[in-house]
């Protein structure tokens, strides 16, 4: 991508591929009844438990039987082991339990967002959280599916097996690699899409030797051969050779600029180190060869000594000879308790039998390796508390496709910004506005961010997913949606999920880094760049802030009404002439500030022109500071009095511009005259920072600030800024005169992509 096109894709939008529909497992008709998993494991879901979540969250448990019982996770249906001393078709009593395998969340789902799998450095490792969610529902209608139990303990004259195949892993995940970028000048500009290398990996190493420690105990030396892998990112532009070694083996790897190096080593079991083997990578460029390793693995045979392990997953392999394979596990802690092997690559749970730290188990063959989990009854992990899904506490997901949709207006709200000091939810109040005649009489759509990231996101928490599989399915409605607005603050995916109190204030996702709302649904319904729906965004952190923006929303469509028959010409000129005012700021400094004049004159000549009819009051930087404070009186009484465009073209950071208009409080611009503001400028849209308040997000909740904040969330470069200013001022003041901002930002994206 070139750097003027990747430019203007970060412009986006602080004005603010999944194969199939992500809720195509969802059945309105059933109700789910969900509960986190933060690690691999089995679990149990007792009676004790059906009867709190009958209690306190609608589960008709008594209407329930045994056999019709099911669990989602990842969209699928899981086999599970329901235990009952009655009959299968009867319902729960005490005593019973449902049990079953399930993993924590890794980046299964995030692999749909880079252009190719391999992109994606570690899979084992999600971008956004490792919690998973997964949904107890029923069915009566159809078979479902269960683990089938095995207990064959006839191990008379059997002959143990040697080894079983074990996977020591280490995930590293310090610090956040960014992906790709460009220079210009000295100034790293990143792609926001999820590209090449992007992810959560380990610490960056230069000219030194970066060791990643591997458990290898009881290796059989004797056994298949091992294989080690590993994943390494070379992190900056210039070509990387790093030389790996791991028990014997290894290469030299040349990568050239952002790559990701997948590798993969057969490796002799009789070098592994006992217990650790090491894996070292080692710069060889000097200190300008920045590289970084996001996992290290070694599969390798095992012993059937387990080393005390109370649990442990293993990869079996058939028999040779007969039909079962015989495992003689030794020094297996079962802490008392009855131990299992659940075969899950054919859906078997399976006894096991012996005491004490010998144990015997015979293993059907399945035509090749199966993965198996051994476990004591003790490492059970016990779910304690089952939640509702949806709005109404019957489990019931909410069918959006059902609600009134006509070219439906979309919003997708946090339910922390429906309480407020004054006690009123102000997210229905917006939704309600928006329904009104005053407010457009939409066909609005309000969804829970909660209730999209089960509904289209699996359950997973903070992934954006949630909303662009919501709008994937919106877009296969009759009438698509007209407008997708995001209420509640939104925080970048590489600081939110490796600190809790960042991740905390997601309050709903984002996508990508430098992060970008268009991208939520670009690429759908054919688009490449541009919002498949108009596409805005309020970084609210409270209800409070909510009404502020509503009130601004009510003033401003009131004075949009463009007929009144009861004020002559001359009333409804004076009236009207505050939307024609338009304020251009030119900073920088020397030739740039002149090319910046002549960026802004060029989009005078536009919104000039007889449709729009604007008039251009034109303030230049006069002064080589890097920041010169021009709120002069002229200034105050154009914005007291009404401008309906702020254009600024020149330097700034996330807290302001080199031309410093002072902060939205010192005017007096009431009765809804409240300008939308475009900063050509860094940094200062970038509403998506935990620790501070951006300009533009000051300006957008201020009572008397802005309407529409339409500006850069990264570096950006002049020409290309000017080259999406100039397609938006053609839209706004021409092509597009009269529609909505966000309808005219979605243009100018498309003619962007054209040029």
């Amino acid at each position: 991508m070139n750097k003027a096109l990747y430019t203007i894709l970060c412009i986006l939008i602080s004005f603010s591929g999944f194969s199939q529909l992500t809720n195509q497992w969802v059945d309105y008709n059933k109700s789910y009844y969900k509960f986190k998993v933060v690690a691999d494991g089995v679990y149990r879901i007792d009676y004790a438990t059906l009867q709190n979540a009958a209690q306190f969250a609608g589960l008709p448990l008594n209407s329930i039987n045994r056999k019709d019982f099911q669990i989602f996770g990842r969209g699928q249906e899981l086999y599970i082991h329901v235990e009952g001393a009655g009959p299968n078709s009867s319902p729960m009593v005490a005593g019973d339990y449902i049990e079953f395998y399930a993993e924590k969340n890794t980046g299964w789902l995030d692999a749909s967002y880079y252009s190719y799998p391999e992109w994606h450095a570690n899979p084992n490792v999600s971008l956004f959280t490792d919690t998973a969610t997964y949904y107890l529902t029923w069915n009566n209608a159809t078979p479902n599916r269960r683990l089938a139990p095995l207990a064959n303990m006839n191990f008379t004259g059997k002959t143990t097996a040697d080894y079983f195949m074990f996977e020591s892993r280490v995930d590293q995940l310090s610090q956040p690699s960014n992906g790709r970028y460009v220079l210009s000048a000295t100034t790293a500009l990143y792609e926001p899409e999820f590209t090449e290398g992007q992810g959560w990996t380990g610490p960056t190493f230069t000219s030194s030797t970066h060791t990643v420690t591997i458990p290898t105990s009881n290796a059989y030396a004797a056994g298949p051969t091992a294989i080690a892998t590993a994943s390494v990112i070379g992190n900056n532009l210039q070509n990387h050779i790093v030389v790996v070694n791991v028990a014997g083996a290894g290469s030299t790897l040349n990568l050239s600029g952002i790559e990701v190096g997948k590798l993969n080593y057969a490796v002799t079991p009789a070098n592994l180190g006992s217990p650790t083997t090491n894996f070292t990578f080692t710069a060889q460029q000097g200190s300008n060869d920045r590289n970084t390793v996001a996992f290290a693995a070694i599969e390798y045979p095992h012993t059937l000594s387990l080393g005390s392990a109370s649990q442990m997953n293993m990869r079996i392999a058939d028999a040779g000879i007969g039909d079962t394979a015989y495992l003689n596990f030794t020094n297996f802690d079962d802490q008392g308790e009855i131990v299992w092997l659940y075969d899950l690559s054919n859906n078997r749970r399976i006894a096991v039998g012996g005491t004490g730290a010998s144990h015997e188990v015979l293993v059907p063959n399945a035509g090749g390796d199966k993965q198996c989990f051994l476990f004591n009854e003790g490492q059970i992990i016990s779910i304690t508390a089952l939640a509702s899904v949806g709005l109404n506490n019957d489990g019931k997901f909410t069918d959006y496709s059902s609600m009134a949709n006509d070219m439906a207006y979309l919003i997708v709200f946090n339910k922390k910004l429906r309480t407020s000091l004054a006690g009123i939810d102000y997210v229905e109040e917006y939704i309600a506005y928006r329904k009104s005649p005053n407010g457009g009489n939409h066909d609005v759509i309000g969804a829970d961010i909660d209730e999209l990231y089960d509904q289209f996101a699996f359950g997973i928490r903070k992934n954006p997913m949630a909303i662009r599989g919501f709008a994937e399915y919106a877009l296969t409605w009759p009438t698509k949606p007209q407008n997708l607005f995001l209420l509640g603050k939104g925080v970048s995916f590489n600081k939110s999920r490796s600190t809790y109190g960042y991740y905390t204030r997601v309050l709903v996702p984002t996508y990508g880094w430098p992060s970008s709302d268009v991208l939520l649904t670009a690429g759908l319904d054919g688009t490449l760049f541009s919002p498949a729906i108009p596409t805005g965004r309020l970084a609210a952190n409270s209800g409070e802030d909510v009404a502020e923006y509503l009130n601004k929303i009510i003033e401003f469509d009131r004075n949009q009404v463009e007929y009144q028959p009861d004020l002559d010409m001359d009333q409804l000129i004076e009236l009207e002439e505050w939307k024609k005012q338009i304020l251009h700021f030119a900073g920088g400094n020397g030739t740039e500030h002149t090319t910046f004049k002549g960026y802004l004159g060029s989009y005078e000549v536009l919104i000039e022109d007889s449709l729009f009819g604007g008039r251009i009051h034109q303030f230049n930087k006069n002064s080589s500071a890097p920041i010169q404070i021009t709120a002069s009186d002229s200034i105050r009484d154009l914005i007291n009095g009404g401008v309906s465009i702020m254009t600024f073209f020149g330097h700034a950071s996330g807290s302001g511009f080199d031309q410093n208009i002072d902060e939205p409080g010192v005017y007096q611009n009431t009765n809804g005259k409240y300008p939308l503001l475009i900063a050509n400028s860094c940094l200062v849209g970038d509403i998506y920072q935990p620790t501070y308040t951006s300009n533009s997000e000051t300006w957008i909740i201020h009572p008397r600030g802005t309407i529409a904040f339409l500006a850069t969330v990264d570096f950006g470069e002049a020409p290309a800024l000017h080259t999406y200013t100039r397609e938006f001022y053609r839209n706004l003041g021409q092509k597009m005169y009269g529609q909505s901002i966000g309808a005219a930002v979605q243009q100018t994206i498309r003619d962007v992509e054209l040029h």
